[in-house]
């Protein structure tokens, strides 16, 4: 519960099978009597998000904390069994300097986070169809010591990049997404419907971030004459649903914010209208068309 005093109160959590309409089991909210805090010291946040079985926090102090569903290293550094509701916190005490967080980003069955050096750090569930933690063969699906400064990173698949800075990381359902330092976007994951990267060969997953996503097209409007010149577009915010990916982009010719998506459209959230393909839009929306 998110106290506007930015207090996070503890329920007490049960198993139960009426949550998430029957489809899957989860932990959920039973209101018995009062309804004790997190812990001393773990009230305030600056921070929450909620996938589908656990829930994270930003503390006051730098930490990350989450509850919730423990089993496939979903907690941080849990590790627990499937079943199990658990808290865990993260620090980077575990060796070299002490690292907080900025945001964290819950997705499906795994979350992220972005540290105070800009750095990535995604866990929980890792499949060799998902790959959705970023740092490919590195990445444990679970982590029994926690997430640390030896847990890895998020990596560029060309190591001469240097390393992988972000100032925005989203995690969504078997893919994840993160906006750059740079202003650049990149993601990762199960491509399965191209959610992950439109432009990308890799069929089934991207294993690490392997290619900028460019958004360079002609505008095109309904009702209105527009340049037909190329314009450049810079990310600003970025959206994941569980096969499709939507970002808010800034034109280089100073024009109003865009809305651009890709993925599958087979229930018409690509905004084409129809529930057709192709997997990516192949045009940009201007806030007016949007409205």
């Amino acid at each position: 519960v998110h106290h506007a005093n930015g207090v996070v109160w503890e329920p007490v959590w049960r198993r139960s099978l009426v949550a998430r309409a029957l489809v899957l089991a989860t932990c959920v909210l039973v209101l018995a009597g009062a309804v004790p805090t997190v812990g001393a010291g773990l009230e305030k946040h600056q921070y929450m998000g909620a996938g589908l079985q656990h829930t994270c926090v930003v503390l006051d102090d730098g930490r990350a904390a989450c509850w919730g569903e423990a089993g496939s290293g979903k907690l941080l550094g849990s590790g627990g069994p499937d079943g199990t509701c658990d808290f865990g916190t993260v620090d980077g005490t575990d060796g070299g300097p002490i690292l907080t967080v900025k945001s964290v980003s819950v997705g499906y069955e795994h979350s992220c986070a972005v540290l105070s050096n800009d750095w990535v750090k995604c866990w929980g569930r890792q499949t060799s169809t998902g790959n959705r933690l970023g740092c490919g063969s590195d990445c444990n699906w679970i982590s029994t010591t926690g997430v640390g400064n030896s847990y890895p990173y998020v990596k560029f698949a060309d190591a001469t990049k240097g390393p992988f800075l972000a100032k925005e990381v989203v995690a969504g359902a078997k893919h994840s997404c993160a906006i750059t330092t740079g202003d650049e976007l990149y993601c990762w994951g199960k491509n399965n419907d191209e959610q992950a990267d439109p432009a990308s060969t890799a069929i089934d997953s991207i294993v690490v971030p392997t290619a900028k996503i460019i958004f360079n097209a002609p505008q095109v409007s309904v009702g209105r004459r527009l340049s037909q010149s190329v314009v450049t577009y810079k990310p600003v915010s970025v959206s994941l649903g569980w096969s499709h990916t939507c970002a808010i982009l800034s034109p280089s010719d100073d024009g109003n914010p865009v809305v651009r998506c890709w993925g599958s459209n087979n229930r018409g959230q690509l905004g084409h209208g129809h529930q057709l393909g192709p997997h990516t839009s192949g045009y940009v929306l201007s806030r007016d068309d949007v409205n």
